[in-house]
């Protein structure tokens, strides 16, 4: 995601230098790619999210897991 996000950018910059410079075919392609490789960053940025998220559930339902054990073992005792 990160990588995808350097290169949107990197490629945003030459973007600017090929306008710059005068190739306005160049440039605006070099956009329309900056712009995909965003949107795909952005996707993948989502997706980490929702996992982070599916794994932070887990680890919280492992926890109380625990907590219930602990409380009945001292009513036990």
């Amino acid at each position: 995601m990160q990588a995808l996000a350097i290169a949107s950018l990197f490629c945003c910059i030459l973007c600017m230098f090929l306008l710059f410079g005068e190739y306005e075919q160049l440039g605006q392609l070099s956009f329309a790619v900056s712009l995909l490789l965003m949107m795909v960053s952005l996707i993948l940025s989502l997706s980490e999210i929702a996992i982070s998220v599916n794994a932070l559930k887990i680890e919280l339902k492992d926890v109380e897991s625990d907590l219930e054990k602990s409380d009945l073992e001292k009513e036990n005792n």
